[in-house]
């Protein structure tokens, strides 16, 4: 016979099954490390500048993920570069690496602010990446900074 008691914990025992499984999956999200590859597909339409960036994602958790959206804003000197999105779901699984495209979208006008601020002597330059990674259907903070190599001119 089922009484109160025994489905109130019943019911306890279903909300920290879920609370663990969510804390598991948060946990896995909070260890991703993000790295760029070279970018390609470089277009210039409508004002702005659109290419494909490879983000390589390394999953150190031994629980697999699924990323299903990314939304970064990029940074140099405190001025805003463009937006990183990409709107694919990504599987990530346990201890490895994976790669996906995201896709970059720069007005002309902000790459007209940032060009004065790069000393011509400088080899690289710091990008800063402000956003959300959405996994399990929450959203995790993103702050990153990598230092991108510039091309001899």
């Amino acid at each position: 016979m089922i009484t109160t008691r025994n489905t109130l914990i019943l019911f306890v025992t279903a909300l920290v099954l879920i609370a663990l499984f969510f804390w598991r999956k948060a946990n896995a999200a909070r260890n991703l490390t993000f790295a760029l590859n070279v970018p390609f597909g470089f277009k210039v339409r409508n004002a702005a500048l659109y290419f494909t960036l490879p983000i390589r994602v390394l999953n150190g958790s031994p629980d697999s993920l699924r990323i299903s959206g990314l939304n970064l804003k990029a940074y140099f000197k405190n001025n805003e570069l463009g937006t990183v999105y990409a709107l694919q779901a990504q599987d990530i699984a346990a201890l490895s690496e994976s790669i996906f495209n995201a896709d970059v979208f720069i007005p002309l006008v902000n790459l007209t602010y940032a060009i004065p601020d790069i000393n011509l002597k400088e080899t690289s330059i710091p990008v800063r990446f402000v956003g959300n990674v959405r996994a399990f259907g929450i959203s995790f903070p993103v702050d990153y900074t990598q230092t991108l190599k510039l091309p001899k001119l």
